[in-house]
């Protein structure tokens, strides 16, 4: 239940930073007042959960966007990286390999290959999966529709990598589907909070540790803010580091004999 809190609440710290960061309408609190500083992680020196991304259909910057956000929703460390174009079969051969070398606790490989019509393979004891993104335009989906398939399998094959099946608790993404049209069935993107927690618990076990983030305001106050890239960032941190002009007095209250 700990771990499901956390979770929520990074998600929560997330989504207040950036809506405290937004324009503010005329009636609202004035823009600009006490800006959060945008959200910032705490360095983390353990292994991650990579994508290592070898196609081009989903662009790599919608990806890269994906990845973040279940990084910030979860507090797991999921990052994404390039690689060269391979087909399945390539993808089965190497995705072992990645895993365990360059901190990789879990990996997952993201290809295109229209001779497999598997959306993904995965292997739990090598803590790996292969995620084919050729299936999931096979009826020529707009790009929107196409994007959100990939974030649910995407979803799928870093479950499956680890171990995971579907959720005990509904809404999930990780609900049963067999084809495109049960696929689209499933109502959200999101994992529920017990599949959060497995990915907590077993990620555990392979160096796989949870990351810190906070607004930046926040994290100047806790001590462990990165230094400042932007303007809004170098008020914050001035205003939390400033040294008080006046050295601070303790004065006698008779009243309080103290």
């Amino acid at each position: 239940m700990k771990r499901t809190i956390l979770a929520m609440a990074a998600a929560l710290v997330a989504a207040f930073a950036v809506a405290d960061d937004a324009p503010k309408a005329k009636r609202g609190r004035p823009k600009g007042r006490n800006p959060s500083g945008g959200i910032v992680e705490k360095a983390y020196a353990g292994n991650v959960i990579r994508a290592f991304n070898a196609q081009a259909v989903i662009p790599a910057d919608k990806v890269a966007a994906l990845t973040l956000q279940m990084r910030y929703e979860t507090i797991v460390p999921f990052e994404t990286v390039g690689a060269k174009p391979m087909t399945f079969a390539e993808a089965e051969n190497a995705a072992g390999g990645f895993v365990g070398k360059d901190k990789v606790g879990a990996a997952v490989v993201i290809v295109n290959d229209p001779s497999k019509s598997d959306f993904y393979r995965a292997s739990p004891e090598g803590r790996w999966a292969v995620l084919n993104v050729s299936p999931l335009k096979a009826d020529n989906p707009a790009q929107e529709r196409l994007e959100e398939r990939f974030a649910k399998v995407y979803w799928h094959a870093v479950v499956r990598a680890l171990g995971g099946g579907y959720a005990a608790v509904k809404p999930s993404v990780m609900t049963p589907f067999s084809d495109l049209k049960s696929l689209d069935a499933i109502p959200t993107t999101k994992p529920s909070p017990d599949v959060v927690n497995m990915l907590i618990d077993t990620g555990s076990l392979y160096g796989i540790r949870t990351i810190t983030i906070a607004s930046y305001r926040t994290a100047c106050r806790n001590g462990w803010a990165p230094p400042p890239t932007n303007d809004v960032q170098r008020t914050i941190w001035n205003q939390v580091h400033q040294i008080p002009d006046k050295p601070i007095t303790i004065e006698f209250d008779p009243k309080k004999d103290k």
